[in-house]
Order: structure tokens, then C-alpha cells, then sequence
């Protein structure tokens, strides 16, 4: 099998994972750590 690269175009806003889980409307699990810095993502394929 080969190896490729691939690019993708993204929509992309900081997030922390506790403003995730209210996003999702989930309650974050005790073992996580909800100022964990990330990102929430939007990709829309064609």
C-alpha cells in the first residue's frame, strides 16, 4: 500500500472539552478534563 497526502479545507473555532460536551448536550465524564484545549471542526465533503 502506498502513502498519500490529502488536504482538506475546514471550518475551525477554538473550544475547550467542556464547551464541547454542553455543545453536544452531554455531561462530561469524571475522568476528563473540561479545560482541555481543541477545537470544534465542520467539514462538509462533496
Amino acid at each position: 500500500m502506498q502513502t498519500y497526502i490529502g488536504v482538506k479545507i475546514v471550518s475551525a473555532k477554538p473550544m475547550t472539552r467542556g464547551d464541547y460536551n454542553t455543545y453536544r448536550g452531554w455531561t462530561i465524564p469524571r475522568d476528563e478534563n473540561p479545560l482541555d484545549d481543541g477545537y470544534l471542526v465542520e467539514y462538509i465533503g462533496e
